[in-house]
């Protein structure tokens, strides 16, 4: 049960987080009201949210190719039928 509400947290975390970048790219011309500062340290913690988010999908592309196997990584040409 604890993985369950583990998931629906976890969840409730992403669509939060869709939320905000969504918020964030609505709100990117209100942006230069901004002091010089602030978004020198918006931008810092955006660089850092975006290399973890990086580093993640990395992390999990690269356990997905191994529980596929070596075998079902290589790119299978689709047959195409012959036209009459």
């Amino acid at each position: 049960m604890g993985t369950l509400s583990h998931i629906s947290g976890k969840l409730t975390l992403l669509f939060l987080f869709d939320k905000a970048v969504w918020r964030l790219v609505d709100n990117t011309e209100a942006v230069n009201q901004l002091s010089e500062s602030r978004l020198a340290v918006v931008t810092e913690e955006l660089n850092r949210i975006a290399d973890e988010i990086w580093e993640a999908s990395k992390e999990l592309s690269t356990r997905d190719d191994a529980a596929l196997g070596p075998s079902n990584l290589k790119y299978k040409q689709p047959s195409i039928p012959a036209r009459d």
